[in-house]
Order: C-alpha cells, then structure tokens, then sequence
C-alpha cells in the first residue's frame, strides 16, 4: 500500500493553538483526500494503527476515516466510495481497524468501534462481512476484558446504524444473547455491564423475537432488573431508558413483568436520584400514550394504567411536589421528577379521563393557597395537567367554582408561581375556551387581568399570549363575538409587547407569541369590529415602514426582519377584512410600502407576497394592477418555491378580483405558468398551483383565453392527467409521491371544471371539442377503484362531466352515452345525501338535453 508521509504532521497540526496553522492543516488533509482517495484511507488507517503516534492523533485519523467512509460531508464524488473499492484492500483496512480494538486506550477503541460500525452498515445490508457480528459475539466471552469491552461497544454501535431487517434472526439472538449475558451485579465488572446495558438500550429492535418468547423474554428482563442492583447510576439511568423504550416498543410483553416493573419504577422515582426518578417516571408517560394511541385507533389495550391507576396517581401527586428549583428566576428543571410527574399526569389524564379528577382536585384544593410557594405551584401544574381527558362538562363544572380563585393568583408574590397559573390559563383556554366565553361576566373580570399580566416577566408573558390566542381562535364561529368589547384594548397591548427586548436573552419569543395572538385575534374578529380593525391599518403601515429604515439598527437585522414578516401577516389579515373600506390613495400608498420593501431586499418576500393577497382580496377590482404586477411575474420567475406558489395564487386573486378585465393582463402571467408545468426541475407543489391559476385565469377571462391558450393549456394537462395515472401504480411505498399524484388528479378535475365555466362564455367552443375524448377518458380512469376514489371525488367528476354537458354535450353525444357515466350516475342517485343526488339528477338532466338536441 502506498502512504502519505505527511499526513501525520498535518493531523497534528489540525490540534495546535494557532488558527492559521490549523486552517492550513485542515486545507492540506483536504487535498490529499481528493489527490488519491484510496491512499488516503490507506494512510488513515496506518496512522491509527500506529501506537508510537500521539493518542490524540490516532484518534483524529479514526474520526477522519469514519467521516469519510460514510461521506458525512456529502460530497457527491465519494458516495458510495468504499462500496466501488477493491475487495482485498478492503479486507486489509477492516483487518487492520479490527486489531485497533485491542489497543488498551479506552477512548481510542470507542472511535475505532465507530469506524468499524460504519463500514458494518455499508456492508451488512449488502451481505458483506457476515463474519464480523459472530466474531465480535465472541469476543463479548473473552476472559480479556478489553477484548470483551471493545466487542461489546462495538456491537452496541452497529446496532446503532443497521435495521433490524439488515440481519437474520439467528445473528439477532446472537447479539442480544451476547449483550445481555455481560450484564452482572459483580462490581469488578462494571465498566462491562456500563458497555453491555449501553449497547443493550441500541440493539433493543433487534430483541423483538426474544420478546415473543416466554424464557427468553424472562432472561432479558431478569438481566436488565438485576442492573438497578448495580451502585453505578449510569448503569441504573441507561437500564431504565430500555424499560422506557420496552413499554413503547415490546408493550404487549409488559404483562408478564408488571408487577416487578411497577415495584422498580416506584422505587426510583421515591429515590434520590432525580435523573433516575424522571425516567421511572416517563416508563408510565410511554405506557400512557401508547394506550391512548390503541384506544384511539380501536386496537388491542392491556389496561395498564387503569390496573395501577390509583396507586400511580398518588405516586405522581407525591413526585410532582418534589419541585428542585429553590429561586422564582431559575429555568424549570425539564429533566426532574416533578416535571416528568406533571407530563405523566397529562398522559393518564387521557387514558382515565374523570377518574383523575377526584384526587388532583383534591390535591390541588389542599395546596393552592399554601403559604408555601412550591405547594401552590405543585398544585397548579397538576390542575394544568389534567385539561385533557376528562369529559368537557365535567372539568368545567369542577373548575368555575374556584375560577375567581384561580384568577387572584395573577398577583402572587412568586414569579414562578404566576407563570404556572399563566400556564394553567392558556391550557384551560386551548381545551375548555367555554370557561370564559359562557358567562360574559367572566370576561369582565378576566381580561383586564390578562391584560395587566401580559406585561408581566416574559415567560407569563408568554402563556398570556397564548392564552388570548386559543382564546381568540375558540370564539370564530360565533357572531356576537364575546372579545369584541376588549378588541382594540387587546390589539394594543399585544402591539406593544411585540417589541419589547427584556425577553431577548431568553428561551421566549415574545414578538411571535405577540403576533400569534394578534393574528388569531384579527383573523377571528366579528364584523362588529370591522371599524376599528380600520383604525389600527395606519398604525400597523407605520410599523412596517419602520421595519424599513430604523428597525435594523434598533433591533438588528434578524428580529426586525421577523417584525416585518410578522405585520406583513397581520396586514393581510386587516386587508382582507376592512380592504372594501380602503381609498384609492391608501390602497396605492401600500403597494407603494410593499414596492420599497421589495426593493430594500431585492427580492420579492413572501410575507410582501401574503400582504400583496390581502389587499387584492379586500380592495377588489379597484387595484391598479400595472403598480405591482411585474413582481408578480418576478416572482413566478424566481427560484422560491414558496414564493412561486404564493405569486400563482395571486395570480388567481386577480382573477376573481378583476373578472373579465383581468384579460388584459394574460400576455403577462399565462406564459410563466406555463414555463412552470413545462419546467422538470419544478417544485411539484408549485405546479398545482399553477394548474389552479390557469383555472381561474380561464374561467374568468372567456374568449381571449380561449383563443390565445387553451390548445396549450389542454394539452399540457392532457399530459399531467396521463402521467398521474401512468405513475400511480409505480409508487410502492413511496408515501409523499402517492400523496402528490392524488393532489394532482384532484387539481386537473378543478382546473377541467373551470376551464369548462370559461368556454362556457366563450362563442367558440371547438378546442374544448377537440379535447373532450381524452378528458373523459382521465375521468373514467379516476372512478376506477384501484385510485380509492371517495365520495366528494365522484361527486366533483360527475359535476365536470355535467359542466362539460352542458357547454359542448351536442357536439359529443357519443362520449356521453358511455356506461362509467351512466353507473356513476346510479351510485350518486342511491346515496342518502340529498345535496349528492341533486347533483346527480342535475348531470342526467345536462345529458339527456344534449342527448335531445339536434
């Protein structure tokens, strides 16, 4: 084999303290990667093998050949690159790397271990190196302990990158019988134990068999209990993350050690150690979600929560109290007991619905007026808890008795206390919004607290806008909406809270939160405030002017690049709602705002693009299109998937906005629609829409369109129509293509049916004559059952074949006189809905005139 001398030096050098020195070492190793590939791997190899080289070194070439071998960096020209290499050099490095393992440097032998389990998962899945998991098994019994630790690691991390399905059976027993045989209470064999339970929590998707099988389920299982034996709490933590991912992934064997499991998990989370008692815990949050997940779904559920319900409540009460923060301005202890307990509480919750009612109400009324802050808090985050799963009339009829109670808590003297009953708002808001909106009195009362408590830290701040939104969000439906009367109180302060900065250096955004609120707040409002959401247009125009010229520097780029995304969102909101009200000097004055944002980025945004829509939506056919359309064929042009969709979407506002004017603008839009269905590189999504666009654009412009476009357009289609259905039988498992080729079959069936509405007005009607065979013939293909056509499918297709009826149905009286036509009918006929068989009875009625007619 041929080496680089130099690369010992470099790899050294890669580790020295002077920048230029180390930038040049890395440049160097770069291209003697790229001069010779395979010496380089040689040279790696060798330097790794080295013992009289620097650890750090050695360490550093197993790293760099791990990288390379699996091309973490993503360089096209060395994909695949160990698989295209000779077989003897290949045999020569594994063997080479494999004797690494025997070196006495623990931390040397894990990166080996590494290395070898990336060429394991190139190789393995391919039917190479067969050999390797036997031998390694049998190193896991050697009487050497580094050969065994170095076996075990080994396994453990090529459990880690292959798939259960990349080996047999009999190598699966192999390994986890050679993982869990390793795993002893002897504390001369810790470090061991440590690397089998370690491995054991990687190879457990390979155990399912083992599972399957009483004496084999009961050795795995007695292995892993006897490793809370063990005073390592590693070794405990890692033992109890594979209980954790036993209950999700073998939960149907949990029956035959439920008792022993419980005791165990009991124990932990009584115990000291926090990390340990949190992980008890989440055993029963995975027990939990996997039930729901079954009862959802209708499938087979053991019962194991209900079986322990009440002991599991009470342990889950008792940790939840064992809050470890001791100051209101620490951050909550996301891995403690308590925390573990309140989410556990929220997963049974769901599973035992009203039965958790009893005993956390009466926890929480014991402790939530506690003199003692961290009882009030307890209490609070297990009322939070439990908003899911019991019956809605139930937790409302337990909770507004004390709701005034609750509300005073706002001014507790504790922080974290008031950030809790925040918390508890917005999850009483997202689940049971009736609390507040049933008796508008509430209101009265709860939302100048809001109001005055969303200006409070930033972490209640937070839960406040939250709150509001869910709020907002839960009142849409209604017509006298009951937010009306705080509408601009509201719209005001979240404004205001947008910006403030005392959050910036924390993990809250409070600007999103803000305008999160605010736009589930305008989105949402009644017509009642119709005037003033007016009101607060101007204001919102002089924001977003700012984001222009003095955010930047206030603010930085990034945050006012965010604020300006933001008030483009909620500026298409207002727009859409109150644009009707806007006059021609306010309209052109923010076409104008959008132009000059467009300019300052030089680009076209989709958020400008967002609020461009709310002002086509809202101000109609007054806009003078020639002031902005030419960044709408920009963006039609560009390279942002997004932004294309959002311009062929405005392209189709248009044409509802300016009906048969908008046909003076078809020599602009048409031909980049066009460009993109021709375009094989395009986003697919960004074809549906223009599929849609020139639907609208055809449906409203008559005449002109049909005679400068529509041979194209139909032919275009015509082609989409038979790849959806050419393709849909070659889709295998390939879930987001099959998903594409139905969305594309039920735009080509929109697209049809608007095209027809434009012939339709159209005097001449031969193009959609000439298509017609083919376009009756995708729709036949689409009532097939092998597509799974639902109800809403037939009843869109028999619409189009109705449509087509009746604009050209003379002219291809052979086409309709087809069966599929004739049964679809009988089967629209037959069903209960009274809408679905008017629109039955209205196709045969087209038909059977253009049957008649001569």
């Amino acid at each position: 084999m041929e080496f680089y001398a130099e690369l010992n030096e470099l790899l050294a050098n890669t580790q020295k303290s002077e920048q230029a020195v180390r930038k040049q070492a890395e440049a160097d190793i770069k291209r003697l990667r790229d001069e010779n590939p395979k010496k380089f791997l040689a040279t790696l190899t060798k330097e790794v093998a080295d013992e009289g080289n620097n650890e750090s070194v050695r360490m550093l070439a197993a790293v760099i050949f791990k990288n390379f071998v699996a091309n973490r960096g993503g360089d096209s020209r060395y994909q695949d690159y160990w698989v295209g290499l000779d077989g003897v050099f290949k045999s020569n490095i594994k063997e080479a790397m494999l004797a690494n393992l025997a070196s006495p440097s623990n931390i040397l032998r894990s990166q080996v271990a590494n290395a070898i389990a990336t060429i394991a998962k190139i190789e393995i899945p391919r039917r190479e190196w067969l050999e390797l998991i036997p031998n390694l098994c049998t190193n896991a019994g050697h009487e050497n302990l580094d050969f065994k630790n170095a076996a075990l690691q080994t396994l453990g991390y090529i459990c880690e990158e292959l798939k259960p399905d990349d080996i047999n059976d009999q190598l699966k027993n192999t390994i986890i019988l050679a993982l869990t045989s390793n795993i002893s209470s002897n504390p001369a064999l810790v470090k061991t134990t440590h690397l089998s339970v370690k491995a054991f929590f990687q190879a457990l998707p390979f155990a399912h068999q083992n599972f399957q099988v009483h004496q084999e389920r009961e050795y795995i299982v007695n292995k892993l209990f006897e490793a809370f034996n063990i005073d390592d709490e590693d070794i405990r933590i890692i033992a109890m993350q594979t209980l954790v991912e036993i209950a999700r992934e073998e939960y149907d064997s949990v029956e035959f050690f439920f008792e022993q499991v419980t005791q165990i998990t009991a124990a932990a989370a009584r115990g000291e150690d926090e990390k340990l008692g949190a992980q008890a815990i989440e055993f029963w949050t995975s027990l939990a979600e996997e039930e729901s997940r079954r009862m959802r779904k209708g499938g087979n559920a053991k019962g194991y929560i209900n079986q322990q319900c009440q002991a599991l409540i009470q342990l889950l009460i008792e940790c939840i109290q064992r809050v470890a923060i001791e100051d209101e301005n620490e951050e909550d202890d996301e891995l403690g007991v308590a925390t573990a307990s309140g989410c556990c509480l929220a997963a049974v919750a769901l599973v035992i619905g009203n039965i958790i009612m009893q005993p956390v109400i009466h926890f929480v009324s014991q402790n939530v007026q506690s003199p003692e802050w961290k009882k009030r808090y307890s209490a609070l985050i297990a009322l939070g808890a439990i908003t899911e799963g019991p019956e809605k009339m139930k937790y409302i009829e337990v909770i507004l008795p004390g709701l005034p109670n609750l509300v005073s808590m706002f001014q507790d003297p504790n922080a974290k206390v008031r950030e809790v009953i925040a918390w508890v708002m917005s999850k009483i808001c997202e689940h049971h919004s009736e609390v507040f909106t049933q008796d508008r009195q509430t209101l009265v009362h709860v939302i100048p607290v809001f109001a005055q408590s969303v200006q409070d830290r930033p972490r209640i701040s937070n839960q406040i806008c939250r709150a509001i939104e869910y709020l907002a969000v839960s009142t849409s439906a209604q017509n006298d909406n009951p937010l009306s009367p705080y509408f601009s109180t509201l719209f005001q302060i979240l404004i205001t809270n947008a910006y403030r900065v005392d959050g910036d250096h924390t993990q809250v955004d409070l600007t999103l939160a803000s305008f999160s609120a605010l736009t589930a707040l305008s989105e949402n409002a009644g017509d009642e405030v119709n005037d003033q959401m007016y009101a607060m247009l101007l204001p919102v125009l002089q924001l977003l002017e700012k984001t222009i010229t003095s955010d930047v520097a206030q603010y930085g780029e990034k945050r006012a690049k965010d604020i300006q995304d933001y008030l483009n969102g909620l500026l298409q909101i207002i727009l859409v709602k109150v644009g009707h009200k806007l006059d021609d000097q306010t309209a052109g004055n923010i076409v104008k705002l959008l132009i000059m944002i467009f300019q300052s980025l030089k680009k076209v945004t989709e958020n400008g693009l967002i609020a461009l829509s709310g002002l086509i939506n809202g101000f109609g056919e007054r806009l003078n299109v020639n002031e902005f359309g030419l960044y709408i064929v920009w963006a039609l042009q560009g390279d942002d998937d997004e932004c294309v969709r959002l311009a062929c979407g405005l392209v189709s506002d248009l044409a509802g906005a300016l009906r048969e004017n908008i046909s003076r603008y078809l020599s602009d839009f048409v031909p980049h629609l066009l460009k993109i269905l021709r375009d094989q590189n395009q986003d697919r999504k960004s074809k549906l829409h223009a599929i849609i666009a020139l639907g609208d654009l055809s449906m409203n412009s008559g005449e002109i369109f049909s005679q400068q476009y529509l041979p194209d357009v139909l032919k275009l289609l015509e082609s989409a129509a038979q790849q959806s259905l050419t393709i849909a039988g070659q889709v295998d498992d390939d879930y987001e293509l099959a998903g594409y080729l139905v969305q594309l079959r039920e735009t080509l069936v929109e697209c049809y049916t608007s095209i027809v509405h434009g012939v339709t007005e159209a005097p001449t009607k031969s193009t959609l004559v000439k298509f017609a065979p083919n376009i009756l013939a995708f729709l036949q293909q689409l009532v097939q059952p092998g597509l799974a056509p639902k109800k809403e499918h037939f009843k869109t297709i028999l619409g189009l074949i109705g449509d087509m009826a009746s604009c050209v149905g003379p002219h291809i009286k052979d086409l309709l006189r087809q069966p599929f036509i004739e049964r679809l009918i009988i089967h629209l006929q037959n069903d209960v809905d009274p809408e679905t068989q008017g629109i039955a009875q209205w196709a045969l009625e087209q038909i059977k005139l253009s049957l008649q007619a001569q």
